[in-house]
């Protein structure tokens, strides 16, 4: 197989270091500036040092994973079955990719009717305060899995309004406009809407724009919801309504349907009872390639790591032996975004191989132990 992968264009050259749910409320630090930070964690100033042991080599091939039967890169179905998901392999060699919007990953497409809609404050039509810079922020689908190579995950610069800058109250219900028809879906119901605490709203936008350009229909144009380290079926796209609601309010049918996937002890009946729909640290490799050094060859696994409320570089992976750091260059600063790790391998034998990885720390990561992030390649030698 010869490598034609967008990445590979210059990897004889590349460097090898790509550098790389529960509580109220979730803080997405910054290693330079603490917990509340709203800069753009995707600027990591001067280069960091980073040699590179496969700088002499020759890239021969990508070892394809052993899993996705659906297509990336290809839009799927409609409506509210709609999907987008993206090829990871594809990532640049950089520490926090960026995807550009017409390539970011997409759980649901646009209504048909979506321009008969206008944003309401409490039920007033209201138009929001210019946009803000927001930073760079990753988005991962709750349903994110192996059938389409894990591509329901994107990271993007972002711009918009803080929500409590356009309501400021204790419970807040946001609302998208989510009216497919009633075409029916085999996957989802329609009515997006989730009901949110203040202190669960604190670093929460209304975005307007990705990457510096208006966010599409298909992104949730003209505005969408935006809460770093949540996962994407709390981010409401056409938001419509926003509505303050009391205390003891009824959870919505968005927040029921996605509650085992969000990491919920339960369907709860009432919005107050469920915890915040945080991405747990999680991690995963996004592809193997095999070089030429030297007269040997070995491979680098490539890969990201993010989610989580608390910065780390314990990362651990395990092939055909024990457990191994991977490295990040430059060091992780982040957990608002993902950020790209890498790991030289000799590998002992032919065959089969699961890809696992932990994170060595007492944090929350239910899909790193349960292997739901585990890939598989093929060694043929």
């Amino acid at each position: 197989m010869k490598p034609t992968r967008r990445h590979l264009i210059s990897t004889a050259t590349a460097a090898l270091l790509l550098g790389a749910c529960t509580g109220p409320s979730v803080d997405t630090p910054t290693r330079d500036s603490g917990p509340d930070s709203e800069s753009d964690s995707g600027d990591t100033g001067e280069p960091a040092d980073c040699p590179d042991p496969l700088a002499d080599g020759t890239l021969v091939e990508l070892i394809e994973f052993e899993d996705g039967d659906l297509p990336s890169e290809t839009r799927l179905e409609s409506g509210l079955d709609g999907r987008y998901a993206i090829d990871l392999e594809t990532l640049d060699d950089e520490p926090n990719p960026t995807i550009p919007q017409d390539r970011f990953f997409i759980r649901t497409f646009a209504p048909n009717d979506l321009d008969d809609h206008a944003l309401q404050v409490n039920g007033v039509e209201t138009s929001l305060p210019d946009s803000q810079d927001v930073g760079h922020v990753l988005i991962e689908c709750s349903g994110n899995g192996s059938n389409r190579s894990f591509g329901l995950i994107s990271a993007a610069s972002w711009a918009g309004v803080p929500v409590l800058d356009v309501l400021d109250a204790d419970w807040i219900q946001v609302t998208g406009f989510d009216d497919h028809g009633g075409s029916g879906s085999g996957h989802s119901t329609e009515g997006c809407s989730w009901i949110f605490s203040r202190d669960q709203l604190e670093h929460a936008v209304l975005a307007t724009h990705m990457n510096g350009e208006p966010l599409s229909e298909d992104h949730g144009a003209p505005v969408r919801l935006l809460i770093p380290g949540w996962y994407g079926c709390a981010d409401v796209k056409w938001v419509s309504d926003l509505d303050e609601v009391a205390s003891d309010a009824n959870a919505t049918s968005q927040m029921k349907e996605f509650a085992s996937r969000t990491h919920q002890t339960a369907e709860h009946s009432k919005a107050r009872d469920y915890a915040a729909a945080q991405m747990q640290v999680s991690a995963m490799p996004v592809r193997v390639e095999r070089w030429e050094l030297d007269g040997e060859t070995v491979y680098r696994v490539v890969g990201i790591l993010w989610g989580g409320t608390e910065i780390t570089e314990n990362l651990q992976i395990k092939l055909d032996g024990g457990w191994e750091d991977v490295t990040f260059c430059p060091a992780v600063d982040t957990t608002r975004t993902w950020t790209t790790w890498s790991h030289i391998w000799r590998p002992g034998d032919t065959g089969r191989v699961d890809i696992k990885l932990r994170v060595d720390a007492d944090v929350a990561q239910v899909r790193l132990d349960s292997g739901y992030y585990e890939r598989t390649v093929v060694i043929r030698g």
